[in-house]
């Protein structure tokens, strides 16, 4: 099965949790869905086995490490393309400051 991550970025926790809500309401289990932020440092390991196609995983989580400490909180959706096309769509509609794809290393 080919499993991408998408990563939408938001500029608040309330922001983020109005995101997590849509993602409810599009049925994805919390086994898929995971909120970093730098006062939930435990789910970083997360954003290091992201990879976009033209770069290492260290550089996309060093990107977002440091966006973190910026006070950006993401919402980090992992499932197949065609649900991760739903969760984009749903995301989108919640204005996110940025959101990507990638693979998974």
């Amino acid at each position: 099965m080919n499993v991408q991550s998408l990563v939408a970025e938001y500029s608040s926790l309330d922001d983020a949790r109005v995101g997590l809500k849509v993602l409810e309401k599009f049925d994805f289990e919390s086994d898929a869905v995971s909120l970093v932020s730098r006062e939930e440092p435990a789910k970083l390991p997360e954003l290091r086995a992201l990879q976009r196609p033209d770069e290492t995983a260290a550089n996309a989580a060093t990107l977002y490490e440091e966006r973190l400490e910026e006070g950006s909180v993401l919402i980090i959706v992992t499932s197949t393309p065609m649900r991760l096309d739903e969760a984009e769509d749903g995301l989108q509609t919640t204005n996110p400051v940025s959101m990507e794809r990638f693979s998974l290393s």
